[in-house]
């Protein structure tokens, strides 16, 4: 069974990716790493990522994992913040570029790059094959929230690049964020670079 496309599993909300699918990919998950394992969970803007995002991370509590939860943020931001926060693994629930009736999960390993495909191979097998894993009560795991991931991202792009040549220059930005989760980064990174920012599409 081929779940994971090039980047992640993609499918339309209701349709294929429904609450039990979703359920079983979280617990296929949850079934491969060992008890306690630190898992970093973030999302995009779309109107079921909120509630997807707690369906996976219920799962994995349950399943005896230490689930961060990183919030709303672009993919690059999550990548960026896994292995800083000392996760073994990424959940991603978007569907990136797809459409609004799309979403879906990508899964990031410990270094902030996608999974090897074995992982994703291991996942796959375990959702065939109805895998899961449920914690006694005295396992079961625990949540707690980064609320400053796009600062923190923000910061690190901005180690990387000549922050003051480009403040010298003043530029007006037209940004267009098309109502993705970038909304929570870009516009913050472009002013902390002394841009003129004009948003367009950051709802």
């Amino acid at each position: 069974m081929r779940l994971f496309g090039t980047n992640g599993i993609r499918e339309v909300v209701g349709r294929e990716l429904t609450v039990t699918f979703v359920a079983r990919v979280a617990g296929a998950i949850a079934a491969q790493f060992p008890v306690g394992t630190p898992i970093a969970i973030g999302r995009d803007g779309r109107t079921s990522s909120f509630a997807f995002s707690r369906l996976v991370e219920s799962v994995l509590i349950l399943g005896g994992h230490r689930v961060v939860d990183l919030g709303v943020l672009p993919t690059p931001a999550v990548q960026y913040l896994v292995p800083r926060v000392g996760a073994q693994l990424g959940v991603i629930v978007t569907a990136s570029h797809n459409p609004p009736e799309f979403n879906g999960l990508k899964c990031i390993a410990a270094d902030g790059l996608e999974v090897p495909r074995a992982v994703e191979e291991g996942i796959e097998r375990a959702v065939e094959a109805g895998t899961t894993r449920s914690v006694p009560y005295d396992e079961v795991g625990t949540s707690y929230e980064v609320r400053d991931g796009a600062h923190r991202y923000v910061d690190g792009v901005l180690a990387q690049v000549d922050a003051e040549r480009i403040r010298r220059r003043a530029f007006t930005v037209v940004l267009d964020c098309g109502n993705g989760a970038s909304v929570v980064t870009s516009p913050h990174l472009l002013r902390r670079l002394g841009c003129r920012v004009i948003t367009l599409n950051g709802q």
